[in-house]
């Protein structure tokens, strides 16, 4: 207490002790406070080796990253290969379209004539069993459906399929067996020329009917396309006798109020009249 005491009545000494004893205490503190702990041997090796695995994480799945982005490229570039495959294919494939049908167009009209020709020359000379032949050879040659909208008019659309199939095959039937009746009695059948020409949508085929050496009739076909194949609509006897207008006129007392009832039930009268032997 007196040593205190002393030091206490003399402020010189204790300013340098008190100074001396704070900066000790300051020391201590820093020297405490600012020390790392160093990790030993085996705790530096497991972050080395987390160190490493994470890395190697990281590289394996930017590795990933790349090859999927190099399988999604590869497949684009295949799609946009087989996009310009098909650029270049399909425009071949409308180019051979179009060369084909206009291959199947050239003559064919003539050949639908040439047909109905040979066929009526097989009719030539001849009354018995060839009906059913020229049947066949009226449905294949003729488009009679277009031939009866023309001759019956605007009742034709109201009329239903089954009433239209009855009377395209009554029609058929009167056709071939009126071309029976003119043919079968000349003999040694010719035709002569095969003249075609294009007239808007339509083509007109003109040939001459040979009765002998000094007397032909000369006939013009008039065809329409239908189903790519030419069908015969209508027939001028001698440059002016249309076959539609002659039925037109002819049929036209049969067609009125656009019932055609009465039509089919003639068609049928004049075709069981016309040839029952055939």
């Amino acid at each position: 207490m007196n040593f205190f005491s002393k030091l206490i009545s003399k402020p010189k000494l204790l300013i340098p002790i008190v100074f001396s004893i704070i900066l000790i205490i300051l020391y201590l503190f820093f020297k405490e406070s600012g020390e790392e702990k160093i990790p030993n041997g085996k705790e530096e090796s497991k972050y080395e080796e987390l160190d490493s695995q994470i890395k190697t994480d990281t590289e394996e799945k930017l590795d990933e990253k790349k090859e999927a982005k190099e399988i999604i490229k590869e497949k684009l570039d295949k799609k946009q290969i087989i996009k310009e495959k098909k650029k270049v294919i399909e425009p071949k494939k409308k180019n051979v379209q179009k060369l084909e049908k206009k291959t199947t167009k050239i003559s064919e009209a003539t050949q639908t004539i040439s047909k109905l020709h040979q066929g009526l020359k097989k009719i030539s000379g001849q009354n018995v069993g060839i009906y059913n032949t020229t049947k066949k050879l009226i449905t294949e040659t003729y488009d009679t459906e277009k031939m009866l909208k023309m001759i019956i008019g605007d009742s034709w659309k109201n009329l239903n399929n089954e009433i239209k199939k009855e009377i395209i095959n009554v029609f058929e039937e009167y056709i071939a067996k009126n071309y029976i009746i003119r043919f079968s009695k000349i003999k040694n059948l010719q035709f002569s020329g095969l003249e075609e020409k294009k007239i808007g949508t339509y083509k007109t085929v003109k040939s001459n009917l040979i009765l002998s050496d000094d007397e032909k009739v000369s006939i013009s076909y008039l065809l329409s396309l239908k189903r790519q194949e030419w069908k015969i609509f209508d027939v001028l006897l001698a440059g002016s006798v249309s076959e539609i207008a002659t039925k037109k006129s002819e049929f036209k007392s049969f067609i009125a109020d656009g019932n055609i009832n009465p039509l089919i039930d003639a068609l049928k009268k004049k075709n069981k009249i016309l040839i029952e032997n055939y």
